[in-house]
């Protein structure tokens, strides 16, 4: 088997030089990108390849991103997970996923990929209980592992890069106060607090405060999401003119309710979603939804982790926030609010 320091002899080189380039720190080393070429071509002339157990043994790290991750198949979570695996390979890192539910799921996941001394740490859609959340906090001190977080518990000790959802909402409120809405509803899950918070704003920028029924406190099931259209579509001339969701499923029930209602969306009723997801273009008519980046999050956050890593700095002792704008997909579920 071909050796880092039998390519150093064939090319006059020290084995050092061939580790730095092979290892990607030849610029640290101010190795010239003609030495590094030449390097590389001899590698793979002998089809030589690094051995990265042995770096990992030697470093006592590997150069692997550990994800905890719960609900996989989901399209949000895979869509952020993809653009994570892809900017990850741009930096040379290799992906290892556990998909957890639940925090015993959690704490086994977890546990595992600190024994594998994993480089850095990626969460999805990870809700840990406070319990598990105080773990997280001292394992990654206690081993100095970097964490970013996506759509995860806000009190994770991580960086966490989420979407700008009070933009999001002013975004969408704009967008029916423009067609003349006044009566707009919220449906909403206490897991998202921070859109139900931001409808409520900014419909007082607008100098309305909702009344209590407006904006519901509901979960993302649809069978729940049927339940509460039905008590608001129910309200006769004091219902809503318009229902803005905090996710497409959400809105996805509206207008099935709506339609058995004999309601006609968007003539009689405007519906906006909250992801920008693949229902949208399902739904008839399409839906206006504020579309979230998730790949550029998921981006984002193995940028993030390969800055955190180049600065081999300690893990914050308490969690930071970025945020990623959004923006508005129009479809064909909002036009001008009816007279009711």
């Amino acid at each position: 088997m071909l050796t880092m320091s039998q390519i150093a002899e064939q090319l006059g080189l020290t084995r050092q030089t061939v580790s730095a380039v092979m290892n990607n720190r030849y610029k640290a080393m101010r190795i010239s990108e003609e030495t590094a070429q030449r390097v590389r071509e001899e590698a793979a002339r002998f089809g030589y390849l690094r051995n990265h157990l042995a770096l990992a043994i030697r470093t006592q790290q590997n150069n692997v991103i550990g994800c905890l991750i719960s609900k996989l198949p989901e399209e949000r979570v895979s869509a952020t997970l993809s653009g994570l695996v892809s900017a990850a390979r741009t930096h040379g890192y290799l992906v290892k996923i556990e998909d957890v539910e639940g925090d015993q799921q959690g704490s086994d996941g977890l546990i595992r990929l600190i024994e594998q001394r994993v480089a850095a740490l990626f969460c999805c859609n990870f809700h840990p209980s406070d319990e598990l959340v105080r773990l997280f906090a001292q394992t990654v001190q206690r081993y100095n592992v970097p964490a970013v977080a996506c759509a995860s518990n806000p009190s994770l000790l991580a960086h966490h890069i989420v979407s700008d959802d009070a933009s999001g909402c002013d975004i969408a409120v704009q967008h029916l106060w423009n067609q003349g809405h006044r009566r707009i509803a919220f449906l909403g899950a206490w897991i998202n607090k921070t859109r139900m918070d931001g409808f409520i704003a900014a419909m007082n920028r607008h100098g309305v405060k909702p009344p209590p029924e407006f904006v519901v406190d509901t979960d993302w099931s649809l069978i729940k999401g049927t339940e509460v259209t039905t008590k608001l579509l129910g309200m006769g001339k004091l219902r809503p003119t318009a229902i803005f969701c905090a996710n497409d499923r959400l809105a996805a029930a509206v207008i099935r309710e709506a339609r058995r209602l004999r309601l006609q969306v968007p003539k009689d009723l405007s519906v906006i979603g909250f992801s920008g997801s693949s229902l949208c273009e399902s739904l008839d008519p399409p839906l206006t939804s504020v579309a979230q980046p998730f790949e550029l999050m998921g981006s984002k956050c193995a940028q993030w982790i390969d800055k955190a890593l180049a600065k081999t700095k300690s893990v914050p002792l308490k969690p930071t926030r970025e945020q990623v704008g959004v923006k508005l997909l129009e479809g064909k579920s909002t036009a001008i609010a009816p007279k009711l």
